[in-house]
């Protein structure tokens, strides 16, 4: 691929063949360049994080310690294969595997500081697939006045930061990058400012809020019908010959898919 222009901030390779080590590098340089609110997904062809982040195999989570100005930061997510699901993964799956979109899973990211999940007025979730890495500045879970009032969640005293997640996915490896531009490095650590207090939480005991209307919104909305028939859509398009019906089909399947999204939405 070529390079991009700084202007595009989310981009979605989910399961994107022709991603070559080369295209795939130029995805992740999208975090160096310190891109506002940058998401990408895309397969983790490399198996290992870029060392300009900080990784660490000792957390199962992001974990950093701040003070003062809180931090902005990009954070790589890379996922494995998919877990037990839950109830209200298995609806969702149902979901999926009807419209032929099961290729992917729903990740939502929560904050915590010292162990208090701080949460904005709308969950952001991001499709993921199996052996895929999510990379995600923070800011894209908050609205500007919700950032802006992150800096009060802090004070003069070092506080425990940490980035939970809710998938069925496996988190297998993480990594953090500090936008420089952003942040003085006097005032973030890796490692606990005062060794005689580990001020964080263990990530069992993290447990975030959960929106199940909200996520099946998501899903409904990621849905395209037209994925259901893919090679099939210019004939049934056409309105010809016997693909009439299935272009009846398609219809009814758009407008329930409207329908449900205004319930839900008026639900939440």
């Amino acid at each position: 691929i070529p390079e991009l222009p700084l202007s595009i901030h989310k981009i979605d390779a989910r399961h994107c063949q022709s991603l070559t080590l080369e295209a795939s590098s130029l995805l992740w340089t999208k975090v160096s360049q310190e891109i506002q609110r940058v998401q990408v997904v895309m397969p983790m062809l490399n198996r290992e994080i870029p060392e300009w982040f900080y990784r660490d195999g000792t957390h199962e989570i992001p974990l950093l310690w701040a003070r003062r100005k809180f931090p902005v930061v990009a954070i790589a997510l890379v996922f494995g294969e998919v877990k037990r699901a839950d109830n209200i993964s298995e609806f969702v799956d149902a979901i999926k595997l009807l419209s032929g979109a099961n290729d992917w899973s729903t990740v939502s990211l929560h904050l915590f500081i010292d162990g208090q999940e701080i949460c904005s007025k709308d969950c952001h979730y991001f499709n993921v697939g199996e052996d895929h890495v999510l990379l995600c500045d923070l800011r894209v879970l908050f609205n500007d006045e919700e950032w802006q009032n992150l800096d009060a969640s802090l004070g003069n005293e070092w506080k425990a930061i940490q980035v939970q997640y809710d998938s069925d996915l496996i988190l297998t490896n993480w990594g953090v990058y500090v936008y420089k531009q952003e942040k003085s490095t006097d005032d973030i650590q890796f490692i606990p400012p005062n060794h005689n207090f580990f001020s964080y939480i263990p990530p069992s005991h993290l447990v975030p809020n959960r929106y199940p209307d909200l996520q099946i919104k998501h899903v409904l909305e990621s849905f395209n019908p037209r994925d259901m028939f893919n090679e099939l859509m210019p004939q049934i398009e056409s309105e010809e010959g016997s693909f009439w019906s299935l272009n009846v089909l398609l219809r009814s399947l758009r407008n329930a898919k409207d329908e449900v999204i205004e319930m839900t939405s008026s639900s939440v």
